[in-house]
């Protein structure tokens, strides 16, 4: 069973190309099976021919004109779907259109090419099926292979953001279980986020549960998936996690992702900037010290954490 799952997930296009012909064939004669509701079909013989060819040059044409047979299904997701799914449609509306010219312009024929009315709804579904079928089971044997070789040495890990960012770095994570690291579970703040699951991975809590989680799951890492929020909310998480004893990493903030590129690669330690949101302030010293060099300083507020510092970087002039 594994060898079969694992041979699928390098199906080339070209087989797809041969397997859409032969099903989309059969989902010709099966569509007036079930119109007819009977297997004696010997009259329709030559409409089964013409409509069934007919509708499989044209879905074979649409495909390969809008990319279908360009697409790695090993990696599909909702927008190869879609693009299947809004194809195939296109198809069957043109070659009902053609059948039914064809038809009228040649009366001669007519009888003995002529489609019922009901079969090109039918055809629709088992052609969406006999198309979308062998897709995704390349798609699922992906997954399964991957699941199959992940260690179970891989570092557990929780993610804090269930948003895009998280929903990405999840789906990254798991097509490339070599990394070593699975993802136990999501903690965001949005209750409406909450008991549901992303890519498989559910949402645990809100990020007050992370220390909970980590004694519950044995968690050795939280990433820190938030982009957009506050310095705040960061400076938050990274004090919950320490006080957890778990490690942090973080995908930058928004002004440091200007390529909008999320991805495991961009995973790093916590930084300064990162607790504030913002590019860190660089003081020019040069400008500093000609200003006070030689003079006497009053600091106001000396005492405090940021006029303390301020006198030590006074004496330095």
């Amino acid at each position: 069973m594994g060898s079969f799952f694992s041979g699928l997930s390098h199906v080339r296009n070209r087989v797809f190309l041969v397997t859409d012909v032969i099903l989309l064939l059969a989902a010709g004669y099966f569509a007036y099976v079930l119109r007819l509701e009977t297997f004696n079909l010997q009259r329709f013989h030559f409409s089964i021919a013409f409509y069934a060819s007919l509708a499989t040059i044209v879905i074979v044409l649409i495909f390969w004109r809008v990319g279908v047979y360009a697409r790695y299904w090993r990696y599909a997701s909702i927008e190869e779907m879609l693009l299947l799914a809004g194809s195939v449609t296109l198809a069957v509306l043109i070659s009902g259109g053609i059948s039914l010219v064809v038809t009228r312009l040649v009366p001669e024929i007519a009888r003995s090419l002529l489609v019922p009315r009901s079969v090109p709804l039918i055809y629709l579904f088992l052609a969406l099926a006999a198309t979308a079928t062998p897709r995704l089971l390349v798609r699922v044997s992906a997954r399964y292979r991957h699941w199959r070789i992940r260690a179970e040495s891989a570092k557990r890990v929780l993610i804090a953001g269930a948003g895009d960012a998280g929903a990405m770095i999840v789906r990254e994570l798991q097509n490339n279980p070599q990394l070593g690291i699975e993802v136990v579970g999501f903690v965001d703040d949005d209750l409406a986020k909450h008991d549901i699951r992303i890519h498989g991975v559910p949402v645990l809590g809100n990020r007050h549960a992370i220390d909970s989680l980590v004694q519950e799951y044995g968690i050795q890492e939280v990433i820190i998936a938030m982009p957009r929020a506050s310095g705040k909310v960061v400076r938050d998480i990274v004090e919950i996690c320490k006080t957890a004893g778990v490690a942090t990493r973080i995908i930058p903030g928004l002004y440091s992702l200007l390529d909008g590129t999320v991805s495991v690669n961009r995973l790093r330690s916590v930084k300064v900037e990162d607790l504030l949101r913002r590019e860190p302030i660089r003081t020019d010293t040069t400008a500093v010290g000609e200003l006070i060099r030689g003079r006497r300083v009053l600091v106001t507020g000396g005492g405090g954490s940021i006029g303390s510092e301020i006198c030590r970087q006074v004496l330095r002039y």
